[in-house]
Parts: structure tokens; sequence; C-alpha cells
């Protein structure tokens, strides 16, 4: 039900905009009838035009009111026809199916509609109460007051709108979430950098859900509904665009196992030269997640992975950290090309304290491994190819300013100790607790 009170045709909407156009109208030109039959009459035209300002303020007062109780009951039977107890109060908790709440809103009667949803037209002027009540609504459950509500406040809606997008998606409710989504293009309205950024963000893997909960998930579709998203966004509103956006809709594509579409929007923002759209520390740490699962041209995702670490590297405005590093180095941890693998252990070494400094450089020989440890899958270069000289840093590169190595966490330890395993080398780190245990003994 809740669908179809966004799929009906325009045409209600445009009707209903129309009528109370012609009251307005309506309402003017009666009152310059009324002033020239006063001037006819001959009455004071001053006093008849302060009178009638009187008459038009009092009118405008009363239609950004709600209508009183009985006549809204009189109204809805009118309307629904079905009778009513006489003791009914109309309001927010009146029961009312999608369907009636549809005819009801769309007919031109705001002031019934200011009665059904427990508003007003001086409260929809401000954001802050409109989403208060909208979230009020989304707590009951009622998903298609929420909306009517939201979408009757124009402009002012537009922070309730990414309320319920947020609760939407929290729920995997995504076409739902892109059907209300849609509607704003609808009615113009131009949907703000939050409202996006809960769009790209929403399906998403959240760390913060406790772990009975399940996660939600993106579907390749979903991702490409989104990625068709930021290209309108960044057609039309440029300037509601921010890195934070690029980084959310990383992950989402990574959270959807895209990662063309990754490189896409990688290449698109920075192709636009908008200071806002900048690469940040955050861009290059999810380009190299996505370049990590790019098993349809394996060659490319590490050739575009060294091209960008190159360019992190060089680029004074990215603090490279930890986890940066651990991003970077996954694409040749995983890989199921050994030659990928020997460069990892040299990324491992050069990049956190697992060896001393001058084992660093040590050779891998890439053909003596246990093919059993081997990760399966397509990640890999083909054989022809030298990786060293066409794909892969030069060795004195990989980390170039060789000033800074970070302590060893578990998950690097992990993955160190992997590789270690494949090619039947002996991890030689000693951790700084046990370092300092034996300096005490």
């Amino acid at each position: 039900m809740y669908t179809r009170v966004f799929s009906r045709s325009c045409h209600a909407c445009f009707k209903a905009r129309s009528m109370n156009t012609m009251a307005r109208v309506k309402s003017v030109s009666q009152a310059k009838d009324r002033l020239q039959q006063a001037v006819r009459s001959g009455k004071n035209l001053a006093r008849e035009e302060v009178k009638e300002k009187k008459h038009l303020k009092f009118l405008h007062k009363k239609n950004l009111r709600p209508v009183r109780n009985n006549s809204a009951i009189a109204l809805l039977e009118d309307l629904l026809q079905k009778k009513f107890p006489a003791d009914t109060k109309v309001g927010p908790l009146t029961a009312l199916t999608d369907e009636e709440l549809n005819i009801i809103f769309n007919q031109p009667n705001k002031r019934l509609k200011y009665k059904i949803l427990g508003t007003s037209g001086n409260q929809l002027q401000n954001s802050v109460l409109v989403d208060r009540d909208v979230t009020k609504y989304l707590q009951r459950g009622d998903l298609t007051r929420a909306v009517l509500l939201a979408e009757m406040a124009g402009e002012n809606g537009i922070f309730a709108v990414g309320t319920i997008l947020k609760s939407l998606l929290a729920h995997q409710r995504f076409n739902k979430a892109l059907l209300l989504f849609n509607r704003l293009k609808k009615r113009s309205i131009k949907p703000d950098g939050r409202v996006l950024n809960i769009m790209f963000s929403g399906l998403t893997r959240n760390h913060s859900l406790p772990e009975h909960v399940s996660q939600p998930s993106l579907s390749s579709e979903q991702a490409s509904k989104l990625y068709s998203i930021f290209s309108l966004a960044l057609r039309k509103t440029p300037d509601e665009l921010s890195v934070i956006h690029v980084n959310s809709l990383l992950k989402a594509f990574r959270t959807a196992n895209r990662p063309d579409l990754a490189i896409m929007l990688f290449d698109k923002a920075g192709s636009t030269k908008l200071k806002a759209l900048r690469p940040d520390l955050r861009t290059y740490t999810e380009m190299f997640s996505n370049l990590r699962s790019y098993t349809d041209d394996f060659r490319t995702a590490v050739k575009t992975t060294e091209t960008l670490f190159a360019r992190v590297q060089r680029n004074p405005a990215i603090k490279i950290d930890s986890k940066l590093i651990r991003s970077y180095s996954s694409v040749f941890v995983f890989a199921n090309d050994t030659r990928l693998c020997a460069r990892a252990i040299t990324i491992l070494r050069d990049w956190y304290k697992l060896c001393k400094k001058e084992d660093i450089g040590q050779i891998i020989n890439a053909s003596e491994y246990d093919e059993s440890l081997l990760h399966k899958g397509n990640r890999k270069i083909s054989e022809d190819v030298n990786v060293e000289r066409d794909i892969l840093l030069p060795r004195n590169e990989i980390n170039l300013k060789k000033h800074k190595r970070f302590e060893v966490d578990q998950t690097i330890l992990r993955r160190y100790q992997s590789l270690c395993d494949l090619f039947k080398l002996q991890n030689s780190y000693v951790s700084r607790e046990s370092k300092s245990f034996k300096g005490h003994l």
C-alpha cells in the first residue's frame, strides 16, 4: 500500500495545486470587487482597504490552521464515503488506510491535511519541527504519514526525508528508499549533501551493529543505481558533493563487489578538478580494497594500485597510516600469483617492523612455495608478463621516504605468517612485549 501512495500519477497533485492557486486568485479578485463596490457606494476607500487587508490577513492565518474536529469529520465522511463516530478525534492516530490517505492528500484542502498529520502551516516552515514529527511517525511504524508530512513541507522537509531514508536503509528497504529519493526529483526538490550521503552509505557494513543483527547488503544492480545518482548529482548539483560522498560510494561498491564501478567513480570524480572531490587518505584506502577484488582484469588492478600508491607517497597532503598500507598490501597478500605474494612480503617488511632493516630487501624466490597454501581464484597476472619490469614499483619506491615503519598489529602478523608459510620462510618477528620480557630476565 505504501508504494501506491508514491506511484500515483502527478495529475492529481497538479490538480490539487491548481485548485489552490485558483482559490487564491478568486480571493484576490473578490477583494478587488469589494473595493470597487465601496468606491461606487461612496465609502471611504482608505478605510475599506485597511478593512480588506485585515480580512485577508485573517484568512491567511486561518488557512495555516487545521480545521476543527467536527469539520474534519464531515469532510472525511464526504471524501471517503464512510461514517465516523461522533466522538472521533481526527489526528495523527486516526485509523486510516494508505488508500484513504491517498484520497485525502490528493484533494486541495490543506487544513484537513494539517489535521490528519497533527501539524499546521506554520510548523511546516520549521525543518526541526518537521523532522521531530516525522521521527515520531517512524517510531510508531507509520511510514506513510511520515513521508506525507516530509513531502508537504517541501524544501523544509529535506532533512526529514534524510531521516526517513536512513530508517528505510537501516531495514534494508533499498527500493522504497530509491522510490522516495526519486520523488524528490519529480517535485523539483534538490537533495542536499546529507541526503546524498545517507543514500550512498546506508547499505554499507555497519561495525557498530551487534553481532546478532544481520548486516545490510547491496546488490550489483543497486550499486549501479547509486552510481547513476552520483552522476546526476555531479551534473546538476556539484556544490552538494564532496569527497565524503565519494568515499561512502567506494565503500558501498566494495560491499557490492563492484570494483569496476569504484574505478569509474574515482576517474569521474578526478576528472572534474573540483577541490571538494580531491581524494583523501580514506579515498585511497577504499580504492585499494576495491582493486583487490578486481579479478576480471587483475593486471590492470595491480598496475592501477601501483600508480595510485606512487601518487599517494608524493602527495604531502596525504599522511600515510597503517590502515592505508594494510589496504594497499592486501592487493598482493591475497593474490594467487607467487610473484605478487613475494612482493607482499617486501611491502610488509618495508612498512612494518617485522624484521631488521638490513633484512627488508632480501630476495624471495617466487618459484619455491607450498602450492597447497596458495590462494585460489583469478588474482594473477599472465606468466609471460614481466611484473617486476612492467607492473610493479621499483623496490626502492615501495617505501619512498624510508623514515616510517609501523608497529605490527595482529592482522598484519597473521598475513605475514601466512606468506612465510607459503614460501617456507622462518618468521623472525619478535614483538615489543617479548623483547621487553627478555630484557628483564
